[in-house]
This record gives C-alpha cells, structure tokens and sequence, in this order.
C-alpha cells in the first residue's frame, strides 16, 4: 500500500497498545485517517484518547486527531476511495460519485485530520 502505516491506539478500555495498518490521505495540506470499515476499535481508541500513533519505515510519530464533520470528511473520502483498496467495498459511493455523494455517507466512515504532536519520544504520549 503506497501510502501504508502502522497506526498505534492504547486500548480505551485494556490500556493495551494496539496496532493496525492504516493509509493515510493526504489533501490540501492536511494529512487525514479514515475509517473505511467504520466505528471500529481503533476510531473509539482514537476518540478517548485524542491522539495517536503512526509508524512507516524507520518513523515514528505521534499525532493529536480531530474528528472532521460530514462536508470536511466527504473530499476526504472521496480522494481516499482513489486508492487502489479492497475496502471500497464498505462505500455505496464510488471513486467517480461526486463530493455530495461521499459528504452523505461520512457519517459511516469517520475521519480524523492529524496534528503532530512535538515530542522527543512519541511512545510516552500514549
């Protein structure tokens, strides 16, 4: 996956650390993470704790997530469902809907904008 990582989350629950492959989408500047399958375990991990965890290669970096409402998620999804994925098949929009079409169906696949976070040892921030 060409713009595969590793995405981290403590358990909200366990407060064990959790890992998962994740792509990120890159737009207009801002770097987002999207749930393609929905409300799954990392989205409520991500949600309680408010930050994250990402790894690729030899990087690794900690990041605070916001959620993104419906008209911000849906240019989002839409250039997400561009990727050559086998989670397309959890859209009912395709990679040529338009915009609307992705805004209308955000709120199954929620999306989180990424702000890093300034620290020596992202480990310590989870």
């Amino acid at each position: 996956m060409p713009r595969g990582h590793l995405l981290t989350t403590r358990g909200r629950k366990s407060g064990r650390l959790r890992t998962q492959p994740v792509a990120i989408v890159e737009l207009e500047g801002r770097r987002c993470l999207v749930a393609p399958y929905g409300t799954v375990s990392w989205v409520l991990n991500a949600r309680a704790a408010g930050k994250v965890i990402l790894r690729r290669r030899c990087t690794t970096r900690a990041y605070a997530v916001r959620e993104l409402a419906s008209v911000e998620a849906g240019p989002v999804l839409k250039r997400y469902a561009s990727f050559p994925a086998p989670t397309r098949s959890a859209f009912q929009a395709t990679k040529d809907s338009s915009v609307e079409d992705f805004i209308a169906e955000a709120g199954r696949h929620p999306v989180f904008e990424l702000t890093p976070l300034d620290c020596d040892d992202p480990w310590s921030t989870l």
